[in-house]
């Protein structure tokens, strides 16, 4: 009675879970692969060792230290620099760009953007991260690099929270 026509659904119905398999297969293929298209470029850049000292006590917050990078890529165009309190990463400390010389050296301030300084509350110590990327003339990251310091450094609690310090930052 059914002969023919339930084999023919059963035959389709195989074929349909066949390609319905191979559908879900591409696309976690694809998803799978999709992070390393977004990255690559950071995946071949170069390891940079990153040094920085936070700015003397009673200068404005929002200059930039200076920072060391080294080594510097060849190719490096600019410099993008990234200040994250890693005790309160919501707080947005902001980013910018450096022109990039021959120098390893960013200077004090030389960060153009928006660059906001440690600024802890009083009597709070505060874990700070410095990022910086060498970028190419395309803008594509060619070298990375990260420094982790404390603000205030111990010793300069008092210093750092003197009202000449917090009068910098207006």
């Amino acid at each position: 009675m059914f002969g023919d026509s339930s084999q023919r659904f059963i035959n389709d119905a195989s074929l349909s879970l066949s390609l319905r398999q191979r559908t879900v297969s591409i696309f976690l293929l694809l998803f799978a692969l999709l992070p390393l298209s977004c990255t690559g470029q950071e995946e071949n850049a170069v390891p940079l060792a990153v040094r920085f000292e936070w700015n003397p006590p009673c200068t404005r917050l929002d200059l930039s230290p200076q920072i060391t990078v080294d080594p510097v890529p060849e190719g490096t165009n600019r410099w993008y620099v990234e200040m994250v309190d890693l005790d309160l990463p919501a707080f947005d400390h902001g980013s910018g760009f450096a022109p990039a010389g021959e120098s390893a050296v960013i200077p004090a301030g030389a960060v153009e953007g928006s660059y906001k300084g440690p600024s802890p509350p009083y009597g709070v110590v505060h874990d700070y991260q410095i990022t910086v990327m060498a970028r190419d003339t395309n803008n594509r990251t060619i070298g990375i690099g990260k420094y982790r310091l404390t603000y205030p450094p111990a010793g300069e609690e008092e210093i750092r929270w003197s009202p000449c310090s917090q009068a910098k930052t207006q």
